[in-house]
């Protein structure tokens, strides 16, 4: 007997491309429903959709890149050493794929094998483990890229911020020798850091462990710890993840500083904070400002509903109250108070509370350090 199928929701454009690709686990009133495929009809789109076990553990979360082009500036004003912007942008997204986590992500991908193996599409599905970690990575050869125009602000930040990774490098690895001295360990710490440092490379890291990277990185310190002996203050495996931070440059503070403003300016817009979107740059590789660290925030209904404007008039004091946002958070090194969010198209890879404060405390002439 043929089933019958039933419209169980309505979603919009973006949603479709957030959550609703084939392989993908979507969940409607709590229940698990693996994508199947999407047929059109006119101006009709229906996706095809079969429900996974109620106990079914298993989310994923789409991989993208995006790309923000400046298509008109409206309004330009300093503050301090800040050029803010107000104009017309596009917002551009190529989806390369997605990453499925949780307990049962072995059985999932056994169901995914399957799938994928029945249709001629050019898509690499893998397994991968790693101690604690199991999790599931759609790969398209061919990248999905979905687009559209809004209005947004952007920050262009002075590039006397560059020295900042510098000096997180020297702040740890001092913080590291007094650990070393204090136990006299005579340099085998500060040795132990710097292998570490030299070993450990970030970003080739996120191409096959996306958002796991950060926890992988922290595994691995541990275990090097461990099996050394070296476990000796509890600051210790903290003060070494910051000699790794350090060494990718300028952009995980920006980031951090861009989840920090979308998830305090509802204060000013009276919106929640999924109405906005960004993206930040350690070297914006685009006219007119070619290899400047930038910060976007743009109003992520296509066409803008006027957030933009609200944004631009408060820019100042939203800088302001970032900064106290974050010296404000009690954490060590980021919280989903201060700078995770649950919407970064980037797993929340890489953020740097550390350095998102210095760099703040830089720009509004601060002399408060954390």
């Amino acid at each position: 007997m043929r089933k019958r199928k039933k419209v169980i929701e309505e979603v919009d454009i973006e949603e479709y491309y957030r959550s609703l690709l084939p392989g993908m686990v979507y969940f409607s009133q709590g229940i698990p429903y693996m994508v199947k495929k999407r047929i059109s009809r006119g101006n009709f789109h229906f996706i095809l959709v079969e429900k996974l076990p109620l106990n079914f553990d298993v989310k994923s979360y789409v991989n993208k890149i995006e790309d923000v082009i400046i298509l008109k500036i409206e309004e330009e004003k300093g503050f301090k050493d800040v050029t803010i912007c107000k104009g017309r942008l596009k917002i551009v997204n190529n989806i390369h794929g997605f990453i499925v986590k949780g307990s049962h992500a072995k059985e999932y991908y056994e169901i995914l094998k399957r799938y994928f193996s029945r249709l001629s599409t050019t898509v690499e599905c893998k397994l991968i483990k790693l101690n604690d970690i199991e999790l599931i990575k759609v790969e398209f050869f061919i990248p999905i890229t979905y687009e559209f125009e809004t209005e947004g602000v952007w920050f262009v930040f002075p590039d006397k911020i560059d020295i900042i990774p510098k000096i997180e490098c020297e702040e740890f690895l001092t913080r590291i020798g007094e650990i070393d001295n204090t136990n006299n360990k005579n340099g085998k710490l500060i040795d132990f850091a710097t292998s570490l440092y030299n070993s450990i490379h970030r970003k080739s890291l996120y191409l096959t462990y996306l958002g796991s990277t950060t926890h992988i990185i922290k595994l691995t310190i541990q275990k090097n710890l461990a099996k050394k002996d070296l476990d000796l203050d509890d600051n210790l495996p903290y003060y070494v993840k910051k000699l790794i931070d350090s060494k990718d440059g300028i952009g995980s503070g920006l980031h951090a500083i861009e989840h920090v403003i979308i998830k305090i300016a509802p204060i000013f817009t009276y919106v929640d904070s999924r109405e906005l979107g960004g993206r930040s740059y350690s070297k914006y590789n685009k006219y007119p400002y070619n290899d400047k660290k930038i910060i976007f925030i743009y109003d992520a209904n296509e066409g803008g509903v006027g957030l933009s404007e609200i944004l631009y008039k408060n820019a100042e004091t939203l800088l302001e109250k970032a900064y106290k946002h974050l010296t404000n958070c009690k954490c060590k090194d980021g919280c989903p108070y201060c700078i995770y969010s649950t919407k970064c198209g980037n797993f929340n890879e890489f953020l740097d509370k550390w350095q998102a404060i210095k760099i703040l405390e830089t720009i509004l002439n601060t002399s408060k350090s954390k």
